[in-house]
């Protein structure tokens, strides 16, 4: 997790906000399962439970009973506490709970999306951009092009090249180096930590658009109920002064929080790894109990929570409590 230096402020249940932005209905699940250039949540799901062939009725009702039913028993149970749920949120249901709570943790998809020839408007500008590197990330991506594709960077072999060349080849470099970037993510390698190129290990495709921002096309990264978002598009729904603690730690999250820090003055949890939704639920219904049993800094619920501290000692029965009523609600449900 990342960003978790917050004011000491206590936090009750009643000033958090929980976000849903993931189908948690049959109709909703099957109507964005028939949407699949439009929604992509549903499909990850499908794919990484080997439901690719799957009738979508049995894809419904594996997600039910792997998903929602946690998802839902945890909500039932936060509720009780105080937490204002909120389903079905689109980005503008985002921006007013932003607006009326002080913490708001949002459950939504986060996507990686590879870069494609069409994604390069402007590879020609691009290029002429590198030839007088305006910043250390500019001059890092200019020794990226060097080692990939170095022809890119003499003005008389990119001058000789048709645009669909130039695109494909401009592509190619950035998609190379974001996907080796973005694997950090995924796979979680100690070699990171050893990279002695700190920049150049940090350029994911969302980088490359910050730093060509006329050149690339945004990719859309976000899905709420809606639609699925562009990072541009996430900033806009955020006050330029965010009052609320953004809470991320739900979703694979890492990438998008470090450009809401950089353009908006807010705090942001994140994780960096992948996220297993069933046990990040479970998780937040943990933090959400500790702060009913001692008020404390809603951040710090989540470094109790997540790094395993003391807590769990001194509270552990009624914690474990808690996880046995969720199991029940949700064997009630079947």
């Amino acid at each position: 997790m990342k960003n978790l230096n917050h004011a000491p402020v206590p936090t009750s249940p009643s000033e958090c906000a929980l976000a849903i932005a993931i189908p948690l209905t049959r109709e909703g699940f099957l109507a964005d399962l028939a949407q699949p250039q439009e929604k992509d949540f549903v499909h990850h799901f499908r794919k990484g439970r080997g439901l690719g062939r799957a009738d979508p009725e049995f894809c419904w009702q594996a997600y039910e009973a792997y998903e929602v039913a946690l998802v839902k028993a945890v909500c039932s149970e936060v509720t009780r506490f105080g937490v204002t749920v909120a389903y079905e949120v689109r980005l503008n249901d985002f921006t007013r709970l932003l607006a009326r709570f002080p913490v708001v943790t949002l459950v939504a998809h986060s996507r990686f999306v590879p870069v494609e020839p069409a994604d390069v408007k402007d590879a020609f500008g691009l290029l002429k951009l590198l030839q007088k590197p305006g910043s250390h990330v500019h001059e890092t991506i200019r020794a990226v092009f060097k080692l990939l594709d170095p022809q890119l960077l003499e003005d008389e072999v990119s001058a000789r090249l048709d645009n669909v060349e130039l695109q494909s080849r401009v592509a190619r470099v950035i998609r190379t180096t974001a996907e080796e970037a973005e694997k950090r993510y995924w796979d979680n390698d100690p070699w990171q930590e050893q990279n002695s190129d700190v920049v150049r290990a940090r350029l994911t495709r969302l980088e490359f658009e910050q730093a060509f921002p006329n050149c690339l096309v945004p990719a859309r990264v976000v899905e709420f109920r809606d639609a699925i978002h562009t990072a541009p598009e996430l900033i806009a729904a955020i006050p330029n002064v965010c009052p609320a603690l953004l809470d991320l730690t739900v979703c694979n999250s890492v990438i998008p929080a470090a450009f809401i820090r950089s353009k908006r003055n807010c705090i942001v949890a994140a994780n960096r790894g992948p996220v297993e939704l069933r046990t990040r639920m479970y998780l937040y219904g943990l933090q959400i109990r500790l702060l009913t049993l001692e008020p404390k800094p809603f951040i710090e619920a989540i470094k109790e929570v997540h790094l395993g501290q003391s807590i769990f000692q001194t509270k552990g029965r009624k914690l474990w409590k808690l996880f046995v009523k969720f199991c029940n609600i949700i064997r009630g449900r079947r």
